[in-house]
């Protein structure tokens, strides 16, 4: 179309397309098979880190798994916390150097 991404509505062919696109596109490079849900929000990234867990799970006693690999999901992880019961699928590195991704429950988030 000529203009930016930031300058058509989300809800025209164009974005649709995109949007399609990249989804396949982070599947692929992340491996994420079909039965999860990518999820595509807005807003800040720290006003997420409750907006996730209190719009993911049915209940307190629900068990998010959590992937630190630096101080954002760290951050994530200990506002969960207030939320519901977090699992850290690996323990928390001292320094973060790497990603060691690993499949658990049906909830998983990395940053």
């Amino acid at each position: 179309t000529g203009i930016s991404i930031v300058e058509i509505s989300h809800r025209s062919p164009e974005f649709t397309a995109l949007l399609d696109e990249t989804d396949v596109n982070i599947r692929e490079i992340l491996e994420i098979p079909d039965n999860y849900k990518v999820l595509w929000l807005a807003g800040g990234a720290s006003g997420l880190f409750s907006a996730i867990p209190l719009n993911l799970i049915a209940s307190k006693d629900d068990v998010v798994d959590y992937i630190v690999t630096g101080t954002w999901s760290r951050n994530a992880a200990k506002e969960a916390e207030k939320y519901t019961n977090v699992n850290y699928v690996v323990p928390v590195p001292a320094d973060f150097t790497g990603l060691p991704i690993e499949r658990g429950n049906e909830t998983s988030q990395v940053c």
